[in-house]
């Protein structure tokens, strides 16, 4: 009966100090990601600009068609955007 306790006793130990160790991992993760959270804006506000240009502008724009040069007149080769058809499938 003594070794039944005990065991109790260890296992009981046991449950709580892996219960205060996943506290303590759970916390260290979350001032953790509070802080590269903030790392990771300013990494993102640092490549705005990039995105943002106007040769990245000109395939990523708005419309149904790619744009060339400076001045973002359209494509000369006549390329659209695909919609939803497959490209074996497209016009």
């Amino acid at each position: 009966m003594k070794s039944r306790s005990i065991s109790i006793f260890l296992f009981t130990f046991a449950v709580l100090a892996l219960g205060l160790q996943s506290v303590s991992v759970i916390r260290a993760a979350d001032s953790q990601k509070s802080s590269s959270s903030s790392a990771n804006g300013d990494l993102f506000k640092s490549l705005v600009p990039v995105l943002r240009h106007p040769r990245c502008m000109n395939c990523h724009s708005t419309g149904d068609y790619p744009r060339q040069g400076d001045d973002g007149h359209r494509h000369t080769m006549g390329v659209r955007r695909g919609g939803d058809l497959p490209p074996d499938e497209r016009p």
